[in-house]
Order: C-alpha cells, then structure tokens, then sequence
C-alpha cells in the first residue's frame, strides 16, 4: 500500500467528526496514531490531523513542502549514492586535536545538508528555520525514509489488524545521503 503523494491536513478537533462519520457509514478505512500526527486513509484519500500541540497545527506543512521539494529535486536529477566514511573517521590535517574534542553539535545539520544538496528549495530552508521545534525539521527529512504501521478499520471500528504503508526507495536513498 503506498499513498506517498498526498494528503489533506486538517484540523485536529474535526478528527471525531470523521470517526463518527466512518462509524455511521460503517467504512472501512486505515488509523494511525503517530507522535506528530493522526493519520486516516480513507477511499484512497490521506487525511492528517496534528497533534493538539500549537507548534504542530501552526507547522505540518513542513512535511508537505519537503516531500514536494524532494520529489521535485527526483525528477531532474540523477540520485547516486556517495562514498560513505567509517564514523570514526579523523581528517589527518586535524590530528594534533585528537581527542581533545569529544562532539560537535552543529545547528541544523542535516536541514543545510538538504538545501546545499538541492534536496529542498531555499524558501522551504529559510522558512523551515523559523520553526523553532528542531524534532519537526528532522521528522519532515525522515519522513522521507519511514514505513508506517496502520490499523485496519472494518465496518467503522479500529481492529487489531494492521497493514504497513513502505517507503519510497528513492526518497529513502536521498535521506541516506543527507545523512552522509
């Protein structure tokens, strides 16, 4: 099952207006509770519902933005993987501060790795820099690579069942290279 392209984000306190409204119906549809989002696949639609949370309602479009800007990026370029160095890997021109150094903790790492690599657009950058809850802008470049677990909903009610929706592969090899 895959419905990578798309979704609706809506207001959370409508989400038990459309349980209701599957349970009336007697639907079937696919419930997920996640930890930015709940998330309802219904007649082939994805509707999203963010958590209560202000920051969450005021900044899901990130996920959105960066999924266009990725796919985007897909079909004009060629994705190849990088030759990936061991995490213990010193630069020998620094071999005078071994060990002197334990961590580095740069701030938006991997957010600049996907604007310098092309990956997202300079708008989705800067205005992905005014959210102040890093965990989204790491969540919106994971989002890329994540597979998740629905439960099945028969005849309007959630059962134990579950169906997992994959990730896309080549959407998966760019987070991969963000990451390098």
């Amino acid at each position: 099952m895959s419905l990578q392209n798309g979704y609706t984000i809506l207001n959370p306190k409508t989400l038990k207006l459309l349980l209701n409204r599957l349970e009336k119906l007697k639907s079937n549809a696919f419930y997920r509770k996640g930890s930015f989002s709940t998330d309802i696949i219904w007649q082939g639609r994805r509707f999203v519902f963010p958590n209560d949370k202000k920051s969450m309602v005021n900044n899901m479009w990130i996920f959105k933005v960066v999924i266009n800007d990725v796919r985007s990026y897909i079909l004009n370029h060629n994705i190849r993987e990088k030759k990936r160095l061991p995490v213990n890997y010193w630069n020998p021109k620094n071999k005078d501060y071994r060990g002197k150094i334990t961590a580095t903790d740069l701030d938006h790492a991997y957010w600049r790795i996907a604007f310098l690599n092309g990956y997202i657009s300079n708008k989705t950058y800067i205005r992905g820099l005014e959210v102040k809850d890093k965990s989204l802008r790491l969540a919106a470049l994971a989002n890329l690579s994540s597979q998740k677990e629905f439960y099945v909903m028969k005849d309007g009610k959630v059962t134990k069942e579950t169906i997992v929706m994959k990730y896309d592969p080549i959407l998966h090899k760019v987070l991969s290279l963000i990451h390098i």
